[in-house]
C-alpha cells in the first residue's frame, strides 16, 4: 500500500468525504490499493448517503448497470 493512501485511509475512516472518494475508486479499480469491490461498493454507498455527488453518480451507474444486466439476460432466456 502507498504510504499517501495509508493516510487517505485513515481519513476517509473519519469520514472526510474526499478521501472516501479516493479511497473508493483506488478499491473500485485496485490502484495503489488491492481491489476490493465489496469495500468499494460500501464506501460509494456511504459516500452517496452523505450527499457526494460522485458517490451518488457511481451507485446511479451500478444500478443501471444491474437493470440493464437483467434485461439482457430476460430477453436472451425469454
Amino acid at each position: 500500500m502507498d504510504r499517501a493512501y495509508e493516510y487517505l485511509g485513515k481519513a476517509a475512516e473519519l469520514g472526510h468525504v474526499p478521501a472516501m472518494e479516493k479511497v473508493a475508486f483506488a478499491y473500485l479499480y485496485g490502484n495503489h490499493l488491492r481491489q476490493n469491490i465489496d469495500a468499494s461498493k460500501e464506501m460509494f454507498e456511504r459516500l452517496a448517503m452523505l450527499g457526494s455527488p460522485r458517490g451518488q453518480l457511481v451507485m446511479v451507474d451500478v444500478a443501471f448497470s444491474y437493470v440493464s444486466a437483467v434485461l439482457v439476460i430476460v430477453s436472451v432466456c425469454c
